[in-house]
């Protein structure tokens, strides 16, 4: 259940606006130097060590359905987020900025929430239309592979 009035922090995945609550981004941070960790889904960029504690971060366009087919510039900001249990560091491609919006505002939320979408519903702004993501839909993603899906049947 959404609050009535959302502050939302506003970014790009490529060039799609999609916006997210605030309450779950705790900061946001350069690109640090990443872990790889094998046998991973190709969206999760590796592991960052922040503070002695190793911080899962994704790349939140490929998670989302989009491609990526260049490294990473230096520069591209990582959002760090927790639900209170998990943190996870969310690669995007530039922060735009805040805006609140109230749950009138969010328009298609049967269409987008009815298929396991990424989003919530979309807010039309003065800049144009914002995705609202689903923070759950996020955490709940997978950061390792099946093992079935890596081996070989050998029988």
């Amino acid at each position: 259940m959404l609050p009535k009035n959302l502050t939302v922090l506003h970014f790009l995945l490529h060039d799609t606006q999609v916006c997210m609550d605030l309450r779950y981004i705790e900061k946001i941070l350069p690109l640090p130097m990443l872990e790889i960790v094998p046998s991973c889904p190709v969206y999760f960029a590796g592991l960052m060590n922040l503070k002695n504690k190793c911080i899962p971060v994704l790349d939140l366009a490929i998670c989302t359905g989009l491609t990526r087919n260049e490294e990473y510039p230096i520069n591209i900001p990582i959002l760090l987020c927790s639900d209170k249990t998990h943190q996870i560091g969310f690669i995007v491609d530039k922060v735009l900025g805040l805006s609140t919006i109230d749950e009138k505002q969010i328009e298609i939320q049967e269409e987008l929430t009815s298929n396991n979408s990424p989003f919530l519903g979309a807010v039309t702004l003065e800049t144009g239309v914002s995705l609202l993501l689903n923070i759950n839909w996020v955490f709940a993603l997978k950061l390792t592979q099946e093992i079935s899906q890596l081996s070989t049947n050998h029988e």
